[in-house]
């Protein structure tokens, strides 16, 4: 790396590594209006003020239906270390397990001092822990996740490097400088049954047998078809069909031409494309960008449906 890039990426990092803060989005509430920005709630001394200096940009909004939002997210800056997470939760219950997922993954990632040391190790085991702590906390509640569940994006920026880790439909994609043009890149894919290492997965736990043995392509098929998602949060009644919550950990180190991550819920990349949000970058802070693209997103699913929006979610990351 030469001594521009490292000085660039230094000072720019910094900005948001050196001073701690958290922040979260709260439970959903039914007096929320479609469109409406989920309140946000700050822990720690200076959390405000010190999120406002990070020029980290987030955007949760209520998507056009009858249910509750159930997106999340939630930030904190702490020992040199980032970490970003985005909720999107789905079934009769999405937004009670997107609310666990971000308040138990949080709490196992913050507690954890391996995540400074190893963040892949930390975030693999703190995946896990949630999980079970979700479960627990359903069946003590005497209710059930079986059919409800949550896809879930997590960034990481430790020193000079970015994790991504993620289980379900949330997204995250890469701002990068090339040849003075800002271009956008993504650095995931969907874990579900049109994913061939998924697929492939699924057959061979749910439906291997099924298809040797007796041959029945149609049942296994059909099984196929109410997985759709094949990693998240919740949804205990497809363990036996092969969905697990272990995500899929992606590392990247940065070299300096990196402009910013951003991290959203299908209601925001489902209709706004790669090329839209370079040009959105390029001529908006982080915290406008978040806006314009959700607003994007919003008349782009009007356009499509009419009187249906999916809650969207945007968390963009200055690097």
């Amino acid at each position: 790396m030469n001594s521009e890039l490292q000085k660039s990426f230094s000072s720019k990092s910094l900005l948001y590594l050196k001073n701690p803060f958290e922040v979260e989005g709260l439970f959903p509430s039914h007096s929320e209006d479609p469109f409406a920005e989920k309140p946000f709630a700050y822990k720690g001394f200076n959390s405000s003020q010190n999120f406002v200096l990070s020029n980290i940009g987030i955007s949760c909004r209520k998507g056009l239906k009858e249910e509750l939002n159930q997106d999340n997210f939630f930030v904190f800056s702490k020992s040199q270390i980032l970490v970003a997470g985005v909720f999107d939760g789905h079934g009769e219950n999405g937004h009670i397990v997107s609310s666990l997922a971000k308040k138990f993954l949080r709490q196992n990632l913050i507690t954890d001092l391996e995540i400074i040391q190893n963040p892949p190790i930390s975030i693999r085991s703190s995946f896990v822990k949630t999980q079970e702590k979700i479960v627990q906390k359903f069946i003590r509640a005497k209710n059930d996740c079986l059919s409800s569940g949550c896809s879930t994006m997590v960034a990481v920026v430790n020193n000079s490097s970015l994790y991504i880790a993620h289980i379900g439909n949330c997204k995250a994609f890469i701002a990068k400088r090339v040849q003075g043009n800002l271009m956008v890149t993504p650095l995931t894919s969907e874990h579900n049954i049109d994913n061939p290492d998924e697929k492939s997965r699924i057959l061979s736990v749910s439906c291997h047998e099924l298809l040797s043995v007796q041959n029945d392509k149609k049942n296994c098929e059909s099984s196929q078809n109410s997985l759709k998602l094949t990693r998240s949060f919740g949804n205990t009644g497809f363990l036996d069909l092969g969905m697990i919550s272990d995500p899929f950990i992606y590392e990247m180190k940065l070299v300096g031409d990196e402009n910013s991550v951003i991290i959203c819920s299908e209601g925001v990349w489902k209709y706004v494309n790669m090329g839209e949000m370079s040009n959105i970058l390029t001529e908006n802070n982080c915290e406008n960008a978040c806006n314009v693209m959700e607003n994007l997103a919003w008349s782009r699913w009007i356009e499509k449906y009419n009187d249906f929006v999916e809650d969207m979610t945007v968390i963009v990351i200055p690097l």
